[in-house]
């Protein structure tokens, strides 16, 4: 099991640390924030369909066929922890190294699109809420956090999934067999 884990794991880490070093160095300077949230959410279902495919591969090459919910849930989260600790720390990096000034530009851009869709009698209160935050999720190590736990959240609810379907095919392969 631990060879599989770290397997597709490093597969895992690899995919997203690759897609989030090209995406930093394409978008450094230019910065498109939609962009952006799309190749980071579609860069984490990426990285995460290695949890289905460990947790398959485990199922058919070592365990006979045979996947309980546990054996799967305990797989997939294992694998997860690779692309979460993955992202915080891409994250970490970022904002204390390659673009400390990342949290001020987010902030600008956050602004303007608060300036631009919030009605004027609301806007004061909107900003001062946007103050706190930032004052909050301007810490690298906050960031780190937040990052790993979305990607790692993310990595449960594919995870449960995962070992459904996983445990139900194996379930049917044994119906078949008899």
């Amino acid at each position: 099991m631990q060879r599989t884990i770290v397997r597709f794991g490093l597969y895992s880490f690899s995919i997203m640390v690759v897609t989030m070093i090209t995406a930093f160095l394409i978008f450094k300077g230019k910065e498109n924030w939609e962009a952006q949230e799309i190749i980071g959410y579609t860069t984490i279902v990426i990285s995460l369909l290695f949890v289905y495919f460990g947790i398959r591969h485990w199922r058919d090459n070592y365990n006979g066929g045979r996947l309980s919910f546990g054996q799967g849930l305990k797989l997939g989260t294992l694998i997860t922890l690779f692309p979460s600790i993955a992202f915080g720390l891409f994250t970490w990096l970022q904002m204390s190294a390659l673009d400390p000034e990342f949290s001020d530009k987010y902030y600008a851009y956050q602004v303007q699109k608060m300036r631009a869709s919030t009605p004027p009698a609301q806007l004061q209160v909107a900003l001062q809420k946007l103050d706190t935050e930032k004052e909050m999720f301007s810490s690298p190590f906050l960031q780190f956090a937040v990052m790993f736990l979305t990607v790692f959240l993310i990595g449960v609810v594919i995870t449960v999934i995962s070992s459904l379907i996983l445990q139900r095919a194996s379930s049917k392969t044994k119906v078949a067999l008899a």
